[in-house]
């Protein structure tokens, strides 16, 4: 079997130039894994002169062409890194291989506690599978809110192809609604049901919305049922169309070719607290077990195993909201600690303009009581001004008996 590979390439401007004048650009493309466009650029970023359209045909005919220039002198790089694709022959084996060792990569599988491994134990052991009339308050709830639901939007014809409803209403249709059809609920109900009881006989529960609270972690889970490909058989108004259609020479209607019916086979999937996942969703399928109690044990012991990734991931999430609410104070901090800096430095300033201000009239008045047969008037203003020197001066800042404390 073959397979495209990318791999990495080297364009060397001397090389590549000898190369587009001894063979056509679509084989030295070949060469290099990549289209003749994509050659062509790099000729023209490595300033390359290439041969003009029609060269090589007029050279098989022997007619007379452009002779091969010499190459010009450039000042850049010579050499650039670029990927092409290249076909290489591969097994089946070798190809299971390769993907076994991206999922186990992807999806590396932690040790579990011996509380959660007891805790695995106890609920695996307690798995019974029968058909109750009186469910867990989980599963009555929601039996009530998809009966209602059925009501109102099932359609049987839609149902045939695989379909329950003409519209999607992602936003009011209970959940499942578009992954399980109304015949083959009751089946996810009794196996629901069994995990559900399963795992609070072990101490954990189970919320409205199906999350299966373990410990202090979160895990998702849910059911969808298998589809089969069959050929579509046209409905009602899809033979009108057709028959409107017979003898005419050009095409028929667009109808489609199959039908994706659901089989009434019950898959359950599991994946982390959240839309967003480094892992892919756990999927366990009704097919590979001999009998129901099997399959929701290996359901539940799914649902323990994905347990340690799912509470490393929160640690780490955790970890980095910490930080980044550590950050944030540090900031504000900061913040802070500059805002009072900054005031403090105004207020600085501002009693350094009032002494300098008070040292003014302070030698305004000197040089009034300087001069000689002072009025009364002269000798009063002198007073005065000697007090609002002193009210103004932040050394003293002495109370004024009209305007009060000095205030900027």
């Amino acid at each position: 079997m073959k397979i495209l590979v990318r791999k990495k390439v080297v364009y060397d401007r001397e090389v590549l130039f000898d190369e587009v004048w001894e063979q056509p650009v679509v084989k030295v493309a070949e060469k290099y894994g990549v289209s003749d466009v994509m050659i062509h650029k790099y000729c023209r970023k490595l300033e390359i002169p290439t041969p003009s359209p029609g060269y090589w045909r007029k050279k098989e005919r022997g007619l007379k062409v452009q002779k091969k220039p010499k190459l010009p002198r450039y000042s850049g790089q010579t050499k650039i890194i670029g990927f092409g694709m290249f076909e290489e022959e591969i097994t089946e084996d070798e190809i299971k291989a390769k993907n076994s060792e991206d999922k186990e990569e992807q999806v590396k599988p932690l040790r579990l506690s011996d509380e959660l491994e007891a805790m695995c134990r106890k609920a695996v052991e307690s798995v019974e599978i029968v058909a109750r009339r009186k469910w867990h308050p989980v599963i009555e709830k929601h039996r009530t809110v998809f009966s209602e639901w059925a009501k109102d939007h099932r359609t049987d014809e839609l149902a045939k192809c695989g379909e329950q409803q003409w519209e999607w209403h992602p936003y009011q249709a209970p959940l499942f609604w578009e992954q399980i059809t109304v015949r083959t609920i009751p089946k996810f109900y009794i196996l629901a049901n069994a995990i559900i009881l399963a795992l609070e006989s072990a101490g954990c529960h189970v919320t409205d919305d199906f999350y299966a609270v373990i410990g202090d972690d979160r895990l998702k889970f849910g059911a969808f049922e298998t589809r089969e490909r069959v050929p579509h058989k046209p409905v009602g108004y899809e033979k009108e169309w057709l028959k409107e259609y017979e003898g005419r020479k050009y095409e028929g209607p667009l109808i489609r070719k199959y039908d994706y019916p659901r089989t009434g086979e019950i898959n359950f999937y599991i994946h982390k607290n959240g839309w967003y996942s480094r892992w892919r969703p756990i999927i366990v399928h009704e097919r590979d077990f001999d009998n129901q109690k099997d399959f929701v044990a290996a359901v539940i012991t799914e649902l323990f195993m994905a347990v340690p990734l799912v509470r490393k991931e929160r640690l780490e999430r955790e970890e980095t909201e910490r930080k980044r609410q550590e950050e944030i104070e540090r900031r504000i901090c900061r913040d802070e600690l500059i805002r009072n800096e900054k005031q403090r430095v105004l207020d600085l300033t501002e009693k350094a303009n009032d002494f300098i201000l008070a040292r003014n009239i302070r030698t305004l008045v000197s040089a009034v009581e300087s001069k000689q047969n002072l009025t009364e008037e002269e000798k009063t203003w002198i007073k005065w001004a000697r007090d609002k020197a002193d009210w103004i001066d932040p050394m003293i800042r002495k109370e004024d008996s009209i305007l009060g404390k000095f205030v900027h």
